[in-house]
């Protein structure tokens, strides 16, 4: 497996702990992404990922969110279910 793949699952996984934990970015880069697993040049890849994930992450989300309106729009919702 590549070293850019590994840095790129331990970021996944940084980033879900940040979703839904309560700890702080600077906790979970140390618990996560400073395991000792990744070589130099990953880990600085790694680091960089996750800093600029969490700093667009509201911008994200917000554009996921109008998608998902968009794309809810078009579904057509039976008047009655079957059921």
């Amino acid at each position: 497996m590549s070293n850019r793949r590994r840095g790129r699952e331990h970021v996944l996984k940084a980033l879900y702990a940040f979703e839904l934990g309560s700890q702080t970015k600077e906790q979970i880069v140390e618990t996560i992404l400073d395991n000792g697993s990744l070589d130099g040049p990953t880990l600085d890849f790694a680091r960089q990922l996750f800093e600029k994930s969490v700093e667009f992450m509201a911008g994200i989300d917000e554009r996921n969110n109008k998608a998902l309106l968009s794309f809810t729009s078009r579904l057509k919702i039976p008047n009655k279910f079957p059921f």
